[in-house]
C-alpha cells in the first residue's frame, strides 16, 4: 500500500478594525484613522480605504493620517485588508463614523442702516444668519461697553443713548453642536440737522450789529449751499461757506431794498439732502 505526504499552509483570513479621531466636530474637520490588525501577525498585508471624502476618498495607507472632511454631513468609513500570501480578504465597515457638523454663517442688517441722529437712536435688526442643518442661538451685543446690553433674541430692537457716537455691533450665532461664526457692523449717531433762517436783515448797518450780513445758522450737517435771487429770477449771491453771511451786494454794489428768494441746500450727516427755500427782507 502506497502513500504520498505533503505539507498543507492554511493563509488566516485577517482579522481587523480600524480606529479615528476626532470623530466629530465642526467643518472642516481633519481626521487621522489606524488600522488595527490581529492576525495575520507577520504584517504582510495590503489595505485598501474608503474614506469618503471629496479631497481623498480612497487611501492604501496602513494609517492614513490628516484626512479633511471639508462639508458637513456623516461620512462612512470602510477598510479592506488583504492577506497578501494567499489574497484572503476580509472588509469592515462601519457606517456614519465621521460626524462633521455645520457651521453657521452669521449675517444681519440693521435699520437705518448706518446713521441715525440723536432725536431717533434706535436700530431695528434683521437677522440673516443661516446653517445647513440644524438650530442657531444668538447672542448681540451693541457695543456700548455696558454688559447689560446684550440680547438673545433672533430678530431685536436697541435704542442707543442720545449722545453723538459710532457703535460696533456684534453678533454671535451657535448651532446646536457649538460651532460658532460672528458678524459686525458698525453704526453711527450725529447730531439732528438743524437750520435756521431769518426772515429779514439790514446791510447798512441801521439795525443790530449781527444782522448786518444773512447768515444762515445750521447744525449736524456736512455740506451747505445757498443761492439767492432778486425778483425776476436774477441771481444775486452763492456760497458754500456757511460762516461767510450775504452783505447786500451783488458785484460790489449795494442791493436795492426788497423781498429776495433764497434756497438752502444742506446734507446731514445721515447722507440726506435737505432744501430750504423762502424769502428774505433787505431793508435799508
Amino acid at each position: 500500500m502506497a502513500s504520498d505526504s505533503g505539507l498543507l499552509l492554511i493563509r488566516p483570513y485577517p482579522q481587523i478594525d480600524f480606529v479615528g479621531g476626532p470623530l466629530q466636530g465642526c467643518q472642516p474637520l481633519v481626521v487621522d484613522f489606524q488600522s488595527q490588525v490581529f492576525k495575520p501577525t507577520d504584517g504582510d498585508v495590503s489595505y485598501d480605504w474608503v474614506l469618503d471624502t471629496v479631497d481623498i476618498r480612497t487611501a492604501q495607507d496602513a494609517n492614513p493620517t490628516g484626512i479633511n472632511y471639508p462639508k458637513a454631513g456623516d461620512y462612512t468609513i470602510k477598510l479592506k485588508v488583504t492577506n497578501n500570501k494567499g489574497g484572503c480578504v476580509t472588509e469592515i465597515e462601519k457606517e456614519n463614523y465621521v460626524n462633521v457638523h455645520p457651521v453657521p454663517v452669521a449675517a444681519f442688517e440693521t435699520d437705518p442702516g448706518y446713521f441715525t441722529t440723536i432725536a431717533q437712536t434706535r436700530f431695528r435688526t434683521q437677522n440673516l444668519s443661516r446653517i445647513q442643518f440644524g438650530e442657531m442661538s444668538y447672542a448681540w451685543d451693541w457695543g456700548t461697553g455696558n454688559p447689560e446690553d446684550t440680547s438673545q433674541q433672533k430678530d431685536p430692537i436697541f435704542f442707543y443713548s442720545q449722545d453723538t457716537a459710532e457703535y460696533i455691533i456684534k453678533l454671535v450665532v451657535t448651532s446646536d453642536k457649538d460651532c460658532q461664526d460672528s458678524a459686525f457692523k458698525r453704526v453711527k449717531i450725529g447730531p439732528d440737522v438743524t437750520v435756521f433762517i431769518p426772515n429779514a436783515f439790514t446791510p447798512n448797518q441801521s439795525g443790530p450789529g449781527l444782522n448786518n450780513r444773512f447768515y444762515v445758522v445750521a447744525d449736524g450737517i456736512i455740506s451747505f449751499n445757498i443761492r439767492i435771487y432778486n425778483r425776476w429770477g436774477e441771481q444775486m449771491y452763492i456760497s458754500d461757506n456757511l460762516k461767510e453771511g450775504w452783505d447786500g451786494k451783488f458785484q460790489g454794489d449795494d442791493c436795492q431794498q426788497d423781498v429776495y428768494m433764497y434756497v438752502v441746500n444742506v446734507k446731514g450727516f445721515d447722507g440726506k439732502l435737505y432744501e430750504y427755500s423762502g424769502t428774505i427782507s433787505l431793508l435799508r
